[in-house]
């Protein structure tokens, strides 16, 4: 796997996790919109935004050490 790849799948991870996080505002908004709050769905939707917040966040991760990889390897290469 190039570092090319690496960074790519990050980047793809960030995007997942961000449209997660939209979608999860949407349902929470719509939730508290109804009349009566189900309170399981808003709580299905707040664990879905925390496992959305660490995919963005591994993702983060995974695009710095392939940043700082590349960094690396272009140091050692001049």
């Amino acid at each position: 796997m190039n570092v090319g790849s690496v960074m790519g799948a990050g980047l793809q991870g960030i995007q997942r996790g961000m449209e997660g996080l939209q979608k999860n505002a949407k349902d929470i908004a719509s939730v508290s919109s109804d009349k009566g709050i189900n309170i399981g769905d808003l709580a299905e939707t707040a664990v879905d935004m925390n496992l959305n917040e660490l995919q963005v966040k591994a993702s983060i991760a995974v695009v710095k050490t392939s940043s700082d990889t590349l960094g690396t390897l272009l140091d050692m290469r001049a």
